[in-house]
């Protein structure tokens, strides 16, 4: 059983108003073995937030706003659960379920209550193969379901009818209510993909298939590819590198413009994190990020996001169990949306205990 907090403070010199920005991050997980072939994994996390940003690890990030900070609050809640089994000793099944909730507090038209509010639901089926002890082989079929319950409206569609016939008709243009739930998904995943240890110090993990994504309350569907890809070196005692890639769908916070709805965006994320101890007390870390993200619909379909952030750190053992954390990073997003782009320079100093 594993338990931590965390509390984030940033403080943004030039921000006219409502220059501090906080996050309370609560993370529960539980693992027990039921025997040598069966594994239960439970995982919880709950956020509350006053930035409108999701801080997703190595997924994509969905939300880019910039200037003054209004009422940008919002919590968000992760569950998951795994089931692992070995049925034989070359054969294993495995079962698992997530749910992802998000709650933004701007309410209304356009805000982002009604662009990113939603309940994400994924169960999962695998089976696996063990050719040897190092090499898993596995193939699936994921089912997932995207359900938007956003408090406002999207915008509005113009509507134009026509009374009466000839000289005496008359034309009157609608405005019609979009509401978030347009933007309901239901997905399918199929995938294969492989894992081996090549040595103590070499590991990786693959999966790539494709994902069929239904916009039922559109009337459309799409094909899409799908990968997840990391790599660890251990090259050093307490020193790693990881590097990986990650292609998927993913919503946005741009919405309803003049040329229709955006539906969502397709992002390839690549990234790479490196730890490297210096001695027992001291180790620095290295991260890098750069995300592509396509608009799929609306007014920039086919245009694209493109974020990058990286920075280094230092970490100290100051104690047994507390360590202090200096790092720096920068981040940058150009946008071909017009006054979407910024720049942001980040220093945090923090303690963390561990216990």
């Amino acid at each position: 059983i594993k338990a931590s907090y965390d509390l984030r403070l940033d403080y943004y010199a030039v921000r006219r108003s409502n220059p501090v920005d906080q996050e309370h991050s609560l993370d529960l997980n539980l693992n027990h073995h039921y025997s040598e072939r069966s594994e239960l994994t439970l995982g919880e996390v709950f956020v509350s937030a006053t930035q409108p940003e999701v801080s997703s690890g190595n997924n994509a990030q969905t939300t880019f706003q910039r200037g003054d900070r209004g009422n940008y609050s919002h919590i968000r809640n992760y569950f998951n659960a795994d089931y692992n089994v070995h049925m034989s000793p070359i054969f294993g099944l495995a079962v698992g379920l997530r749910n992802s909730t998000y709650d933004y507090q701007q309410t209304g038209t356009r805000s982002l209550s009604a662009l990113l509010d939603r309940t994400e639901n994924e169960l999962r089926l695998e089976g696996q193969l063990y050719p040897s002890k190092r090499t898993r082989l596995f193939a699936g079929y994921e089912f997932g379901a995207s359900t938007f319950t956003g408090a406002g409206i999207l915008g509005f569609d113009s509507l134009t009818v026509t009374n009466g016939v000839g000289t005496n008709s008359s034309t009157v243009t609608l405005l019609k209510p979009v509401r978030s739930s347009v933007r309901d998904t239901v997905s399918h995943y199929f995938y294969v993909g492989g894992e081996r240890i090549f040595s103590p110090r070499l590991s990786g993990e693959i999966r790539v298939g494709t994902r069929y994504t239904d916009y039922y309350n559109q009337g459309l569907s799409e094909l899409s590819p799908y990968m997840d890809l990391a790599t660890t070196s251990y090259f050093l005692p307490g020193s790693s590198v990881t590097l990986g890639a990650k292609v998927d769908r993913n919503t946005t916070d741009n919405g309803l413009g003049q040329k229709g709805l955006t539906r969502d965006q397709l992002s390839a994320t690549l990234f790479s994190d490196l730890r490297h101890r210096f001695s027992r007390r001291a180790t620095g870390t290295f991260g890098l990020r750069f995300q592509h993200s396509i608009f799929n619909g609306g007014d920039f379909d086919g245009m694209a996001d493109d974020y990058m952030s990286f920075g280094p750190g230092f970490e100290y053992l100051i104690g047994q169990n507390l360590y202090g954390v200096l790092s720096f990073s920068r981040e940058q997003l150009f946008s071909s949306l017009p006054n979407r782009g910024f720049d942001k320079n980040r220093v945090t100093l923090s303690l963390r205990a561990v216990f």
